[in-house]
């Protein structure tokens, strides 16, 4: 049967049956549209405001690990150190050998790291000799291991410590992000580090050693 044979109360009301089907298709179409809007928006926010969040959080990790360095490098053992290698391993003014020194400030350095497990390591460098290390500690699942052997410096922390030579007093230098491995033998993993460093001065003004503090920003990132 064709379409003009239907009789007109059938035509009208299978028109009216499609217009009805095409305003539901159009309004379900329109209320899609509005709630991937809407999705779109929300998780928009969302996003924005955790950027937001991790970045004042990247900020203040930042601000602390300047302080904290700083913290470190003015402690009385760094400055103690450095006038006993002026003065054939001995400070005249407080007394004390290198070596008391040395263990006084991985006194400090020890359980400052425990407290602190985002902070990989912790390290006083003498400038001479090839920025020899003087003490190294570094803090792998809360355990200490303390290094007083000068080893092999990686490119990036010569670099690091190049551009912390050229630094005026009160100055910190925060390195670019590093990709380090860590673990033993058996076990590798990796993380990223930034360092924090500050130079040490001595009382004519020249540059002794620095101190370094290297803080894993895994969790950060």
């Amino acid at each position: 049967m064709k379409l003009p044979d239907l009789p007109l109360s059938m035509r009208i009301t299978s028109s009216a049956m499609i217009l009805v089907a095409l305003g539901a298709l159009t309004l379900l179409f329109v209320e899609e549209a509005h709630l991937r809007a809407v999705y779109s928006g929300q998780r928009r926010a969302q996003l924005e405001k955790a950027f937001r969040t991790n970045e004042l959080r990247l900020t203040q990790a930042f601000v602390t690990l300047r302080r904290d360095v700083q913290f470190l490098a003015n402690t009385p053992p760094v400055s103690g150190i450095m006038r006993a290698a002026r003065n054939k391993g001995y400070d005249a003014r407080d007394g004390n050998t290198r070596q008391q020194w040395e263990v006084r400030l991985q006194q400090i350095l020890a359980p400052f790291l425990l407290a602190n497990p985002d902070y990989h390591e912790a390290s006083y460098i003498e400038v001479a000799d090839q920025n020899r290390d003087i003490l190294r500690l570094t803090n792998h699942d809360e355990q200490i291991k303390v290094d007083t052997s000068s080893r092999p410096h990686s490119k990036a922390e010569i670099d690091n410590y190049l551009a912390t030579l050229a630094l005026s007093p009160g100055q910190v230098h925060l390195s670019n992000f590093d990709l380090h491995l860590g673990g033993d033998k058996s076990k590798h993993h990796e993380f990223s580090i930034i360092r924090a460093s500050v130079p040490v001065f001595d009382s004519e003004g020249k540059v002794f050693g620095l101190i370094v503090l290297s803080m894993d920003i895994s969790s950060l990132l």
